[in-house]
């Protein structure tokens, strides 16, 4: 349903056979969250195309009722920058800047945009005019999710400011102008997890400032069509190949294998369930379940061809085997290389050919963003990290015709409503996910000669912006010696995590992490994209480096920290409560030689594009997170101490890598 589609043919690829009322164009300027835009006016009863963000004007004009300018990476204030087609700037229709929408209108009205000295990567309360249309709908102050570091500066004359806060350290911040027909705002309203009040924004914009009318009809026409239409689709791709699936347990896959299982001969699908040597101990479970919903699933244990995986580079430089990669581009491209390797060689054992047998697998829109790939074929994004699903072998396979990716335009929270709709048990539906590069990802590696030693200048000027924000509270901090992935302004980054000690009031530790956008990470943008705050009381100067790798002794480790905190989970009512809670190795210890650390980071989200991590005492009890982080100290041998990650999504990644 997110085809870009020519002028013109919007209904007949989009919308055939539903209700048409009116339309509106998203211009797209490379944002990562564009068809959270599309998402957005649909589930608000109205049809929304994704367009290049230069399409001629006068060729779209008479056949939407308002233009939405969607974020982007660029800076608008720079030579070259991408631009509409200024013949936007006549029409009388209703038209909406988001983010680098906004810069881009202000400097096409003739305003000033500008970098500024800090970013803003999460979450600020902001206060809006309620009286104007756009904010009619929302509370004076409105929480929403920042992520740039361009700022205008100056507002074109004519339009007034209907939105504005001030950053932690005095910036003034313009959050929202308007003139007339025309409407901007530096965040992103189509984020709803992060922007509550963001489907009332939409609406604002929609009814009240283009005047159109919403149709319920498309809701429930999309939720009917829904599961048919992929069905068919896979149908069509798989004629009468033989597919080979790939079946984690994960909700994506499930749901995945379940509609190609219902068009494709019994036969013709194989179904597998591969043990990487990096999953959970829930082999057994995983696969009962999966036959419990007619799915014929075999497992497949390739432990040792993913441990002694390589991959070569376009140098023809050899990197691996994976049991002894650090890197964390490199162990998810060498994951990646073997799934698509693993396709062939199960094919060639059925007797199959190789060459036409289809891999079927449940990628999802968020792998696809982050990998750096638009939805629908369009202008790609900013790669944030290669996901294992969308390395060269696996898109390799995709210009081949040979690959199947039913739910690559869907968010989990739309891919659970499929699972629903299906009629999946709430336990699969909710299960939280499990990354398919597994704990390869979540244990960060070191061996001796590789210490990363951070910069004494960031560390002064940490300790110098903790002190001056908080006086009179006993926190210490310190950079800790690794990088993890982190996301700010649709752009990667790999930078230091700072972990925090001493007082614990989780409100200034939230507000340390970046609640208000600012905190740490804002004020050290591109150096650093992660707070966790320590639970154990072995002190932070204390901080030793172990030597790890992905051996057996590591995984078993990761596996037996995973299964005391989802005891804990279960044990609390929190399956559901909590979307996600990544459970990281760390190769530091404090205090104890040869120990290591564990990182907890429950999260809640919807579309895993932003995150939110979970506060103790707001969104889950005090108890949990002590109970949880006692056990694993008594329990776990090795282990000295554990973080619990307060940071949102952006600016740190879901996963630390």
């Amino acid at each position: 349903m997110n085809e870009v589609c020519p002028p013109g043919h919007e209904t007949e690829l989009q919308y055939e056979g539903l209700p048409v009322p009116s339309k509106v164009a998203i211009l797209d300027a490379g944002a990562q969250y564009v068809d959270l835009i599309q998402k957005a006016c649909q589930r608000l009863g109205y049809q929304a195309d994704i367009l290049p963000l230069d399409t001629p004007f006068k060729e779209i004009e008479a056949l939407y009722g308002g233009f939405i300018l969607s974020g982007g990476p660029a800076s608008s204030h720079t030579e070259g920058a991408p631009m509409p087609d200024p013949a936007l700037w006549q029409t009388e229709k209703g038209v909406f800047g988001i983010c680098y929408g906004q810069q881009a209108m202000a400097m096409a009205f003739g305003g000033q945009v500008e970098s500024g000295a800090v970013g803003q990567d999460g979450t600020a309360s902001t206060s809006v005019v309620t009286e104007h249309p756009l904010f009619q709908r929302t509370k004076p102050q409105v929480r929403a999710l920042f992520t740039h570091g361009d700022f205008v500066t100056q507002v074109p004359v004519g339009f007034e400011v209907i939105g504005r806060h001030e950053l932690g350290n005095g910036h003034d911040v313009i959050s929202a102008i308007a003139k007339d027909n025309f409407a901007a705002v530096q965040f992103h309203p189509e984020v709803f997890d992060e922007t509550p009040h963001g489907y009332d924004i939409f609406r604002g914009f929609l009814e009240n400032m283009c005047g159109l009318k919403p149709d319920a009809e498309i809701l429930d026409a999309l939720a009917m069509r829904e599961c048919e239409a992929r069905k068919a689709a896979i149908a069509e791709q798989a004629q009468d190949r033989h597919v080979i699936a790939f079946a984690s347990g994960g909700i994506d896959s499930t749901v995945a294998t379940l509609l190609a299982s219902q068009v494709i001969d019994t036969e013709k699908l194989h179904v597998y369930y591969f043990d990487n040597g990096f999953m959970r101990d829930e082999d057994d479970a995983v696969i009962e379940m999966l036959q419990a919903q007619g799915i014929n699933v075999e497992k497949y244990d390739a432990t040792e061809e993913f441990e002694q995986a390589t991959w070569t580079d376009e140098n023809s430089t050899e990197h691996g085997p994976l049991i002894t990669a650090s890197n964390p581009k490199i162990k998810r491209k060498i994951i990646g290389k073997k799934f698509a390797e693993l396709k062939d060689s199960i094919a060639a054992g059925l007797g199959l050919d190789t060459t036409a047998v289809m891999l079927l697998q449940g990628t999802n829109a968020a792998d696809r963003i982050e990998s750096g790939f638009s939805l629908g074929g369009g202008q790609a994004t900013e790669q944030i990290k290669e996901h294992h699903n969308q390395v060269k072998e696996i898109k390799d396979l995709e210009k081949a015709g040979l690959l199947i990716e039913p739910l690559n335009d869907l968010h989990k929270d739309e891919i659970r409503r499929l699972g629903e709709y299906l009629k999946l048990p709430e336990e699969v539906v909710w299960r939280h996910p499990f990354p398919g590069p597994g704990n390869a990802i979540r244990i960060l590696c070191y061996k001796e000669g590789d210490y990363l030693k951070p910069e004494s200048e960031i560390q002064e000027a940490v300790d110098d912006f903790i002190s001056h924000s908080l006086p009179n509270q006993k926190i210490r901090a310190r950079l800790l010696p690794t990088r993890s992935v982190g996301v700010g302004g649709d752009a990667r980054s790999y930078v230091l995590p700072v972990a925090l000690q001493g007082l614990e009031d989780w409100e200034v530790l939230e507000a340390l992490s970046g609640r208000d956008g600012i905190g740490i990470p804002g004020n050290f943008r591109g150096k650093i994209n992660r707070v966790v705050y320590a639970l154990g009381d072995n002190p932070l100067s204390s901080l030793a480096m172990t030597e790890t790798s992905l051996g057996q002794d590591e995984r078993a480790q990761l596996r037996h920290a995973d299964s005391i905190v989802f005891d804990e989970v279960r044990r609390y009512g929190l399956m559901r409560k909590i979307s996600q809670l990544p459970v990281v190795l760390l190769p530091l210890t404090f205090g104890k030689p040869g120990d290591r650390s564990i990182v907890l980071r429950p999260i809640t989200t919807s579309t895993y594009l932003t995150v939110r991590a979970l506060i103790p005492g707001r969104d889950v009890a005090e108890q949990f997170i002590h109970d949880t982080a006692g056990r694993l100290l008594r329990e776990v041998p090795g282990i000295s101490q554990v973080f619990l990650e307060l940071t949102n999504k952006p600016p740190a990644t879901t996963e630390w890598e």
